[in-house]
């Protein structure tokens, strides 16, 4: 893949990540590292080129190990660079990265990798289960609460439903209209396999969208625990392997990262 041809199908903009405008009365684009990356991804994709024009390329290498860490939230990534960053520029650096990470010899790059994540806090391996409940109709739920920075949440799961999720009365989808802060609430569902089988009602006061899906995403990996065998709680705890979104690996994930709102990887995406 030649690099034009690469930056057609990323959507990458050199002007608009490198703050070099056209138009000279224009206020400067703020500068992110995506063209530091953009050219280590050409770099690594170079070097495949010529393995594969040697026979010598291969699917089985060294993968970067990012078991718990985490990207670099907005706002600690504006604190590394110095600056303002939007959220499109946020989501194009993150979109960048993963693209990196999905090459077979990303490996060749991880300093870089990994100078853009940051390592989970450790979570405690006794969890509070919450009791299975009932309703008159016999339909069994679970509620539990989550906090997240100055966000309070509490949700319901409802056994037995259609993967309807709504928070504050309103659809997930008009609640949180940034993608990533859907894939935040809804990764507890992913890692349980259980999208189709629950229905959620959450509700969530104070802090910004990204505490509150935070918050609205540890109540619901703690409802979750109420419909899981003691057994399986505890394999989850161990650890799981999980089909990485886009990448053709394996990941190593366990349940204190699942059930972390820190973690913000290997997350399918959500529309």
């Amino acid at each position: 893949m030649t690099g034009s041809e690469w930056e057609r199908e990323s959507g990458w903009d050199p002007e608009r990540t490198t703050g070099r405008e056209s138009n000279p009365g224009r206020p400067r684009t703020v500068q992110v590292p995506q063209p530091d990356i953009y050219e280590k991804t050409l770099a690594v994709e170079r070097h495949q080129d010529r393995l594969r024009n040697k026979s010598l390329f291969t699917q089985d290498t060294k993968q970067i190990s990012l078991v718990g860490s985490r990207w670099l939230r907005k706002e600690e990534l504006e604190e590394l660079l110095v600056e303002d960053i939007s959220d499109y520029d946020y989501a194009r650096f993150i979109q960048l990265m993963e693209r990196l990470l999905s090459m077979p010899y990303s490996a060749l790059e991880e300093e870089s990798v990994l100078h853009y994540r940051r390592q989970l806090e450790v979570q405690s391996s006794k969890q509070e289960i919450p009791p299975l409940q009932h309703d008159q109709q016999g339909a069994a739920f679970s509620t539990a609460v989550g906090r997240r920075k100055t966000a309070t949440a509490s949700v319901v799961l409802r056994d037995g439903g259609s993967g309807k999720v709504t928070i504050n009365g309103k659809d997930h989808l008009q609640f949180f209209p940034v993608l990533q802060d859907r894939e935040q609430l809804m990764f507890p569902l992913h890692f349980a396999d259980s999208l189709d089988r629950f229905d959620v009602e959450g509700s969530v006061i104070g802090g910004g969208h990204s505490a509150q899906a935070g918050a609205l995403r540890l109540a619901l990996a703690r409802c979750l625990l109420t419909f899981s065998p003691e057994g399986k709680v505890e394999h989850m705890r161990q650890g799981e392997e999980k089909w990485r979104n886009g990448a053709s690996r394996w990941q190593y994930i366990t349940f204190d990262e699942a059930l972390s709102s820190e973690t913000q990887r290997d997350i399918p995406i959500i529309r």
